[in-house]
């Protein structure tokens, strides 16, 4: 079983439980990243309750969302 304690907190990952996909964001994450995935400056400003399709509501302007989305239709399906 993944552990929280067990990623680095340098970095963002998508795990999945057979039934949902999570995103864990590291604190020290890349701000580009967080940026792009979440339209914040940094990790603290993150809106936890944000859903999918507001994260994903600018998908064909960003290759990095392109990408993720993709990734993640192909983990569900």
């Amino acid at each position: 079983m993944l552990q929280r304690e067990s990623l680095p907190s340098t970095g963002i990952y998508l795990c999945y439980n057979a039934i949902n996909v999570y995103i864990f964001v590291g604190r020290q994450a890349d701000p580009s990243l967080i940026q792009a995935l979440y339209k914040v400056a940094d990790f603290t400003q993150i809106n936890i309750a944000l859903t999918e399709e507001e994260i994903f509501a600018d998908v064909e302007s960003s290759a990095y969302l392109t990408n993720l989305y993709s990734l993640i239709n192909q983990v569900r399906y």
